[in-house]
């Protein structure tokens, strides 16, 4: 058995010092916040992408998924009356996807 912990918890924290802290802690994986790493999904670069995964593996931590998905941006909703809105929140989860991929998840 894996046990992971989301990185909201330590919010504002360089990346490399929360896995450095949470595999101190005996943690295996990561769930990310996105709205820790930028306000959108696509304000994260693939190089940043690329940075992040590496210093996670690099220091045995895994990217297990993607946590608290809709904090950021904002006016996004899965059940609202308007269509656009829900196909705006079903883009951005498209989003989501593939950051979760490139970080490793």
């Amino acid at each position: 058995m894996r046990f992971a912990i989301c990185n909201e918890l330590f919010e504002n924290w360089p990346w490399e010092k929360v896995c450095d802290f949470v595999r101190g802690l005996g943690y295996e994986g990561l769930e990310v916040a996105p709205f820790t790493l930028a306000d959108s999904a696509e304000q994260v670069s693939p190089q940043r992408r690329a940075e992040l995964r590496r210093a996670a593996e690099a220091r045995g931590v895994e990217v297990l998924g993607l946590h608290w998905l809709l904090v950021k941006p904002p006016g996004l909703y899965i059940t609202h009356p308007d269509a656009a809105v829900r196909r705006r929140t079903a883009d951005y989860f498209r989003q989501l996807v593939d950051l979760c991929a490139d970080l490793g998840g």
